[in-house]
């Protein structure tokens, strides 16, 4: 088991399945990939494929169904490539490209002013964030707005729910952009440094440095602030909960609409990022590269499966991302060789 991502046999450079142990809980090894990407990456699933992108070599794309290589393109990324519709847009050397999702052929690319810090998808096409501008364009790369604020947008704080954009702004601002026009609808001064943004439902989440877990109406109103709670990564979110993950190594849930907590749950080891919906319940990636999952109403944790004689605790998770669906995991493995594979486990019914 590598990183506590059950793997069988040796690594080797090609897809191959693994049976899952009947006995097993939660998810099991589906497929292995060996990769030659060197440098930091992150990740994006699609429908039916899950994209890596890398700050040395590019991106590439493999299939979700048995992890056979998809195509690549020579886009280097610091950002999670994005995926909206038959499109993946990639910032790459201050461009946006739009990529075909099942070839990977270029459909077009536009420059971005500068070296993006935030890049999102918003239903009809894609936002840009670089220095001080947004920007937008639709699916077929056409320019619609761009717009220009007091502050330079925050890494990775952009967020679209509703047709309406929640930015964050190095000077502690958060504004309200309609993604149709680019009309600033308000801008709010926040009480502390946002970590990472989850919108639905006409709220915005985010854990603070001051280690408080907010919520902001989307007319820019804050909603609630549970205080105390010192959140790794974006929150998770329903039609009832918040869901967080915490440095004190707890999962804990939140009503959604005025931040009353439902339950606290205690995890095997530290997350690795934050949580995402699974069926009728949570699954959480920690930093031994287990996944633990608990029921989203109560918060009761399920069993895991028992490690192997094959544990090697030296091995290093380096990204992960779920399917839309959550029954599907990909990990990116550093091994303790320094090879890396691409790992997919599959929830277990």
């Amino acid at each position: 088991m590598i990183a506590g991502l059950i793997l069988a046999g040796n690594a080797r450079a090609d897809a191959r399945q693994a049976k899952a142990a009947p006995a097993a809980t939660g998810f099991a090894v589906a497929w292995e990939w060996g990769l030659g990407s060197p440098g930091k990456v992150s990740m994006a699933t699609g429908v039916s494929r899950v994209f890596i992108a890398d700050t040395e070599t590019g991106v590439v794309a493999h299939t979700a169904a048995d992890g056979l290589l998809a195509w690549t393109q020579k886009f280097p990324s610091t950002l999670a490539p994005v995926v909206a519709g038959d499109q993946v847009f990639i910032a790459s050397s201050a461009r946006v490209h739009a990529l075909d999702e099942a070839s990977g052929r270029p459909r077009w690319a536009r420059d971005m002013g500068g070296v993006a810090t935030a890049i999102a998808a918003n239903g009809a096409g894609v936002l840009g964030a670089a220095g001080r501008i947004l920007r937008a364009w639709s699916a077929d790369g056409i320019p619609a707005w761009e717009r220009a604020f007091e502050g330079e947008v925050a890494p990775g704080l952009l967020a679209v729910d509703a047709g309406l954009a929640y930015v964050g702004l190095l000077n502690g601002a958060l504004v309200g952009v309609d993604v149709a026009t680019g009309d600033v609808r308000w801008q709010k001064k926040l009480p502390t440094v946002p970590r990472a943004f989850a919108a639905a439902g006409g709220l915005l989440y985010f854990g603070g440095a001051d280690r408080h877990l907010y919520a902001y109406k989307r007319g820019g109103g804050r909603a609630w602030r549970f205080e105390r709670v010192d959140v790794i990564g974006a929150p998770a979110t329903d039609d009832r909960l918040v869901y967080a993950v915490l440095w004190d190594n707890t999962a804990q849930a939140f009503d959604r609409n005025n931040g009353i907590r439902k339950w606290r749950t205690a995890l095997p080891t530290r997350a690795l990022s934050g949580p995402w919906s699974a069926g009728t319940e949570i699954a959480v990636p920690l930093r031994s590269g287990a996944i633990a999952i608990l029921d989203r109403k109560t918060g009761v944790l399920q069993p895991a499966p028992k490690p192997g004689s094959a544990d090697r605790p030296g091995d290093q998770v380096l990204a992960i991302a779920a399917s839309a669906s959550g029954n599907e995991v990909f990990g990116v493995i550093l091994l303790e060789n320094n090879s890396r594979l691409l790992v997919a486990r599959r929830r277990i019914k």
